[in-house]
């Protein structure tokens, strides 16, 4: 399942269906949030500073427009929490698209 790297236009349509019917700044993060929530496919594996992590979800309750998108994760059984930014996965991951949505949002907005 190899994906294809999104372009512009591609990348742009997507935050524009995840903002529909957002009026501000904030609005626009939740709806990029929920968004995530809704089409990442929970729990994925993901690097965390060269550790292999398990995401079980977003902490909407920890997220925010200053701190970004936080997940919830899972290593040796503890729970952590970790900016969705900050985390790697594979290229060809079903989740890689709304990675790139979500690298592209933070790198110009």
């Amino acid at each position: 399942m190899d994906q294809k790297k999104l372009s512009e236009d591609e990348l742009d349509q997507m935050i524009r269906d995840a903002a529909v019917d957002c009026y501000n700044d904030d609005e626009i993060f939740m709806g990029i949030l929920y968004t995530l929530q809704d089409e990442l496919s929970f729990p994925f594996e993901a690097k965390a500073l060269g550790d292999t992590v398990t995401v079980t979800d977003i902490d909407d309750r920890s997220s925010g427009r200053g701190r970004g998108v936080v997940a919830r994760v899972e290593k040796q059984g503890k729970a952590y929490t970790i900016g969705l930014g900050d985390l790697e996965i594979e290229p060809d991951s079903v989740n890689s698209k709304w990675f790139q949505m979500l690298h592209y949002w933070n790198s110009k907005y």
